[in-house]
């Protein structure tokens, strides 16, 4: 459904409006979107020697490590712990030992990382497009 942008007085088509394009299908995927962001901001505690955590994200061991932390199955962020985790915002995930401070608390995931990661988990939080289904 379009809406009205009355700042800019247009109509804003819905985001999966596609005209007269091919329709494709987008994954989000461990392996290409979420593992970038884990070897930027979050191996340097999350890994081998470093690990101050009993979280790995290290290669071959992130995937399996962040999934006890999503609510994959229902594919809903908003019931997941490692969004809490990451935003410091209680939701309604199962747990609630969580603080009120975004982790890492020294240098924050930006905007754009947790909503990749929020949608990673919303799409079923998979690791690769050929395995969709675990």
């Amino acid at each position: 459904m379009s809406s009205w942008d009355k700042e800019h007085q247009k109509v804003l088509l819905p985001s999966n409006y596609s005209g007269n394009k091919k329709l494709t299908t987008q994954f989000i995927t461990y392996d290409k979107h979420i593992e970038p962001i884990i070897q930027k901001k979050c191996l340097s505690c999350h890994s081998g020697e470093n690990n101050t955590t009993n979280i790995d994200l290290s290669e071959g061991k992130g995937f399996v490590s962040l999934r006890r932390f999503v609510e994959y199955k229902e594919a809903l962020a908003i019931k997941s712990d490692l969004i809490e985790i990451l935003t410091g915002k209680e939701f309604l995930a199962p747990h609630q030992d969580q603080d009120d401070l975004p982790h890492p608390a020294g240098d924050p995931l930006s905007e754009e990382e947790i909503l990749a990661i929020i949608r990673w988990v919303d799409l079923g939080a998979i690791q690769k497009e050929d395995k969709i289904d675990d």
